[in-house]
């Protein structure tokens, strides 16, 4: 399972263009403010529309209007300059005009996949655990099977479950938030999006003697982003 939902406002107006094979798409840029702790914050998501769904959006979405989008994440890979460039989008599958405005929105990814690699535990300075978790979602395109992977973080009490009991190959169903951090490397800008975990539930029979079989921990992401700045990975 690989689903995102994200309530938010328009960055800019609605980008429409036309592929070689008359294909219509469109791109958004779209911001979600959330809560965390006493303070806000503000992530960008890069959201893709294809085909009738482009035609029903491309009169109505302007800049400031708040829209609920529905989709998948799926990650993108290019070349430019000899570097290797990554980004992370949403492929819309459903979008809603709620209105225009600066409510707060909603940022939301749930997945349900099997780990690539056990988890790398670290600590921050302030010691602090940060599991780095690999997560692959497969479903079915058309004839065949698509395959993401996803960059899954958790913090704290929800690392050291992961340290204890996850490893290769275990099935999980995350819930978290998207966030996107930028950093510069031989002068080149650089940027990952990730999923701060806030719940997870281990799934399957691969597992430990002690482990249960479903555990549903909540994160400790609430003590808020200024903690996760900086993550040593």
């Amino acid at each position: 399972m690989n689903k995102a939902i994200l309530i938010g406002n328009l960055g800019k107006d609605i980008e429409v263009r036309h592929t070689t094979i008359d294909h219509t798409v469109a791109t958004l840029s779209l911001a979600t403010t959330e809560k965390i702790k006493d303070q806000s914050q503000t992530e960008w998501h890069r959201v893709i529309l294809y085909g009738k769904l482009v035609e029903l959006c491309d009169s109505c979405l302007k800049k400031g209007a708040q829209v609920y989008v529905e989709g998948k994440s799926r990650k993108k890979t290019w070349e430019k300059d000899g570097i290797k460039r990554y980004t992370t989008e949403i492929v819309a599958s459903q979008i809603i005009l709620l209105g225009s405005g600066t409510n707060l929105g909603v940022n939301k990814a749930i997945f349900i996949g099997r780990l690539g690699i056990d988890p790398e535990i670290r600590y921050t300075k302030e010691g602090l655990a940060v599991a780095n978790i690999s997560l692959a979602t497969n479903e079915k395109n058309g004839d065949g099977f698509e395959t993401q992977w996803h960059r899954i973080i958790a913090l704290g009490k929800l690392a050291e479950v992961c340290e204890r009991y996850l490893e290769k190959g275990r099935q999980i169903c995350i819930e978290g938030r998207f966030r996107t951090r930028s950093w510069e490397k031989d002068g080149v800008t650089r940027s990952s999006t990730e999923v701060i975990a806030a719940h997870l539930e281990m799934l399957g029979s691969k597992q430990t003697d002690n482990a249960p079989l479903k555990e549903s921990i909540v994160s400790s992401e609430t003590l808020g982003t200024d903690c996760i700045d900086d993550i040593p990975f």
